[in-house]
This record gives structure tokens, C-alpha cells and sequence, in this order.
């Protein structure tokens, strides 16, 4: 489950034509939220925040697990990135 610290830096962008404020977090990956303010923004964020912990906690109970016998050797990181 990720690491979501106490206090978090955001990002606020507004779109010139409509308005429209999305914020993004390079704390929090995923966490993206709109608004027509930046306070309705903040009162979004919590939300935004719990949502996407709920979705871990979810991701978390589907993982597989080890059939019986088997031990986990190693853990890798491998990028996805195009080589």
C-alpha cells in the first residue's frame, strides 16, 4: 500500500479557456483532482486522498498468494519504460 505522508506539495494547473483548476501531487501518485476554485480543490483532496486508498486496500485483498511451499526469493524493480 503506498506511503502517503501528513502533508503533501500540489500542483494546481488552470486551463486558460474554460477555467476549469486540476491539481496533481509529486507526493502522491495518481491523486488528480478538478475544481472551479482552488478551495473547492482542497475540500477535494481528502476525498481524492481516501479514494485512493480504498483502491490499494482493494488491489491489496485481490493479490495472489504464494501456493503452499513456496517462499518469496526475490524482489525485483523492473521499468516498463520503451528501451
Amino acid at each position: 500500500m503506498r506511503k502517503i505522508p501528513e502533508t503533501i506539495r500540489i500542483t494546481v494547473m488552470l486551463h486558460q479557456k474554460s477555467g476549469l483548476m486540476v491539481a496533481i501531487s509529486p507526493d502522491v501518485p495518481g491523486l488528480y483532482v478538478h475544481g472551479k476554485s482552488e478551495e473547492e480543490i482542497k475540500e477535494r483532496i481528502p476525498i481524492a486522498v481516501e479514494a485512493l486508498r480504498d483502491a490499494d486496500r482493494m488491489l491489496a485483498a485481490q493479490a495472489p498468494k504464494l501456493p503452499e511451499g513456496f517462499s518469496a526469493k526475490k524482489t525485483y524493480e523492473l521499468s516498463l519504460a520503451a528501451a
